[in-house]
């Protein structure tokens, strides 16, 4: 850090910093927000400072004020990992995805054996459709860590989307083999082998993630999509009001069992479902799409037409689906 402030005012903005990293973790991100917005009037070459005031602005969900305030970190110490590493991930949050690739990749050469920055590439590439990138991201992740379980189910994703069902097959039974105790393991693999076509292995999973751990919701929601994969619509019902039971919070759980009513053809259960999980993450994509596709059957133009503005900032290529259903009831 360099500043032109004198020690008094350096010492003070250090200060203020301890105090809004207390405040971050006791998840008082607005008043972190003020203390920090405080210590960068005192020293205003602080990155530090402003990679924090990012940080507080991200776990509030306020991603454009976190890109200003990691745009000028990164200014100020462009040699950082951490503050590249973040930089691309806020970028991902707002889709600006040919940026955010240019910072996970300025991230990765400066520090080529972490592997994270290959992961967040990898996810990256997946989120963008480049599914062949993304398995190569993985590879380069599995090189730095052989022996994780759950970057092989990441491998295997890549490839099950991209088209490669046998290197996606040898990636999930690897992972399972690894690890045959884990609920997540073996709930990823499941839908794995859902994606790839075998569905025997796949309800075979299915029961063993939820045999191993009946209380964990993200094992419920991956069995859920599963079931709803293969057409077990009542199965995946099921699967969901458990996973909304364990976890009433969890916006994914309502969205599934949103999905699930839908395919069942109960429109009036399923938008009370994407209903719900909007209230708990108003940021979510697939919810608003998922809404409005409802709004788009019960004929209700004005409906849809909001969810279409709302994706059109969040997700241009569902907005752009949705698009076309809405010209359909115009």
């Amino acid at each position: 850090m360099t500043d032109d402030r004198g020690p008094s005012d350096l010492g003070q903005a250090e200060m203020l910093l301890r105090q809004g990293d207390v405040l971050c973790g006791a998840e008082q991100y607005e008043e972190a927000i003020a203390v920090y917005e405080q210590a960068i009037r005192l020293a205003p070459a602080h990155a530090e400072a402003y990679f924090n005031l990012a940080h507080a602005h991200f776990m509030l969900n306020r991603y454009e004020q976190a890109l200003i305030s990691l745009r000028e970190a990164v200014q100020l110490d462009p040699s950082s990992y951490r503050f590249q590493l973040h930089l691309g991930i806020t970028l991902q949050m707002l889709r600006q995805r040919t940026e955010a690739e240019q910072a996970f990749l300025r991230a990765i050469e400066l520090k080529p054996q972490e592997g994270i920055g290959y992961h967040c590439l990898g996810v990256l590439y997946e989120e963008w459709g480049r599914f062949a990138a993304a398995a190569k991201a993985f590879r380069e992740v599995l090189r730095i860590f052989p022996n994780s379980s759950d970057f092989l189910l990441d491998l295997a994703r890549a490839c099950a989307d991209a088209g490669d069902g046998a290197e996606a097959e040898r990636a999930a039974d690897e992972a399972v083999r690894r690890s045959p105790d884990s609920a997540g393991i073996c709930a990823g693999a499941a839908a794995i082998y859902a994606a790839i076509g075998l569905h025997a292995r796949s309800r075979e999973m299915c029961e063993r993630a939820m045999e191993l751990n009946p209380e964990l919701v993200w094992t419920f929601l991956e069995v859920g999509y599963t079931y709803l994969e293969e057409n077990h619509v009542r199965e995946a019902i099921d699967v969901f009001r458990r996973a909304v039971c364990l976890n009433p919070r969890v916006a994914e759980a309502h969205c599934g069992l949103g999905l699930a009513y839908n395919n069942l053809g109960n429109i009036a259960e399923a938008k009370v479902k994407f209903e719900r999980a909007l209230e708990l993450d108003p940021r979510y994509a697939e919810a608003w799409f998922n809404l409005g596709t409802v709004y788009c059957v019960m004929g209700d133009a004005t409906g849809a037409r909001e969810c279409y503005e709302r994706l059109a900032d969040l997700d241009p290529g569902l907005a752009e689906q949705l698009r076309g259903e809405l010209q359909q009831i115009q």
